[in-house]
């Protein structure tokens, strides 16, 4: 428990820090350094597997025809011809030299290994790895994993095949086409530069019909009747995700909200109590998607590895797993959990304690993505559908629109019964088709902190979970995949 406390006071003390750092350009310096004595600085790095010409962010790839290039080198995607890269470096305020790297001072995406120049925040005119990473913790090129890894960082996954199942448990021969898929999961800093950037008025500033939809299928992108479902004002948004959020919103009656009305210490946790239009909404602004369910199950049973959890296939126990995962285990015959982040046993009021920071956990996947297994379950962008013996590239987008009119969110989310109150959430009748308030459900995949006492089950087979799409819980959040 001493580590713990001790741990939390670190965190705190890296979002006050976070908030006054200045990092140097692109001209060696490190952060402070304003001499620019060219001592190293990791975060000019694109990846650690960076050489430094931007190779880290192109498609991985084992042939010529995989590539926009048409030529594939050490197994990544040659630049095309005029992109800046390779032969014919763009300069990073020089007049020769190597692209902008991350925290460099840009003055168009141009400059930029990563594409894009910050144009909000803390960030404005460094280069980012994606729109959301506006500065600060959990929103910056090192504002996670105390200070050690992007919080916006999609990481490159080549296509191929694996072994899939459906909800009914049924095995499918799988393949996927090469995608990239987040890091970590969306954090509440990354979030709330989405929020800001429309001054909290995401309704009237929806994206636009077919944003974000996969390039498989075309008709999966967002659609205008979507609108209606996103909050459009600063108080809409902490009403949904505080006091309205339908199952644990309540920080002092065993709610665990990681969303704060001013930015704290829970910067880079994995927002939580968000519906799935502001998820959606949120990626496709920040340049990506939410994943199918073949991409997230291709990467979290790490390919043809078929990893039974998403860190490997030693089972899950408190003991051992105590680093590895963010969950609550309890032993057989237990009625409570033991939890891994946190005080190991849950009070009323401890609000988000056994919510970890992003990336803090050991597990990852084979290409390195964090939390898959635990901290909060993950919305994916389809309907939970039978994918047969074969899947190639296949997903279900026959969702129905919403019903129109006034957006008015239901206070409990949930119908009553004859006495007023709700129904046991132990029945069949949790997740009918009343509670998901006439939207449809989505699939949402991985096991949370809460544990698999609460059926969130951490093993990549079973981990699958049909949701309400506008409904919000303290145990769902997302992560965002991005195209090649």
């Amino acid at each position: 428990m001493r580590f713990n406390a001790m741990h939390r006071q670190l965190r705190s003390l890296i979002w006050v820090l976070g908030s006054v750092g200045a990092f140097a350009a692109c001209n060696g310096g490190t952060p402070g350094d304003a001499a620019g004595n060219g001592a190293t600085d990791p975060t000019q790095a694109t990846s650690p597997t960076d050489d430094g010409d931007g190779s880290a962010l192109r498609p991985p790839c084992t042939t010529n025809s995989e590539c926009a290039s048409g030529s594939c080198s050490n197994n990544r995607c040659d630049a095309p011809p005029g992109s800046g890269e390779g032969g014919a470096p763009k300069p990073c305020g020089k007049a020769t030299g190597d692209m902008c790297k991350l925290g460099a001072t840009c003055g168009s995406d141009a400059d930029c290994v990563s594409g894009l120049c910050g144009t909000a925040g803390a960030n404005t005119n460094k280069c980012i790895s994606a729109k959301s990473c506006t500065g600060g913790l959990g929103a910056d090129f090192k504002g996670c994993t105390a200070g050690t890894e992007d919080c916006c960082e999609s990481i490159a996954v080549p296509g191929g095949a694996f072994t899939n199942y459906d909800n009914s448990g049924s095995a499918s021969a799988a393949n996927v086409a090469a995608f990239k898929l987040d890091k970590f999961e969306i954090t509440v800093g990354r979030l709330r530069a989405f929020y800001k950037s429309m001054s909290g008025a995401l309704r009237d500033h929806p994206p636009a019909p077919g944003a974000g939809a996969h390039p498989k299928h075309p008709n999966s992108g967002w659609r205008g009747s979507f609108n209606v479902r996103l909050p459009n004002s600063w108080t809409e948004i902490d009403n949904r995700m505080l006091g309205e959020c339908a199952v644990g919103g309540d920080p002092n009656a065993w709610g665990a909200p990681t969303w704060t009305k001013n930015p704290g210490p829970n910067e880079d946790k994995p927002a939580n109590c968000v519906d799935w239009y502001t998820l959606s909404a949120f990626c496709a602004w920040d340049g990506g998607r939410l994943p199918t369910d073949a991409e997230w199950s291709y990467v979290a049973f790490s390919a043809s590895e078929q990893r039974a959890y998403p860190w490997g296939n030693d089972v899950a126990q408190f003991g051992s797993h105590h680093d590895i995962v963010a969950t609550s285990f309890n032993a057989p015959g237990e009625s409570y959990g033991h939890y891994t982040e946190g005080p190991e046993f849950r009070q009323v009021d401890d609000g988000p304690l056994h919510i970890a920071h992003v990336g803090t956990k050991t597990a990852r996947s084979k290409w390195g993505h964090a939390d898959l297994g635990g901290n909060v379950i993950e919305f994916t962008s389809e309907m939970a559908h039978p994918i047969g013996s074969t899947c190639d590239n296949c997903a279900s987008f026959a969702y129905p629109d919403p019903p129109q009119g006034t957006p008015v969110q239901p206070l409990k989310w949930q119908p009553l019964d004859a006495n007023g109150n709700p129904p046991p959430s132990d029945t069949a009748t949790d997740f009918d088709d009343a509670r998901a308030v006439q939207d449809g459900k989505r699939l949402a995949r991985g096991g949370s902190w809460q544990g698999e006492l609460e059926g969130h089950w951490l093993a990549n087979q079973k981990n699958r979970h049909w949701y309400p799409l506008w409904r919000t819980y303290s145990a769902l959040g997302a992560r965002c995949a991005r195209d090649l």
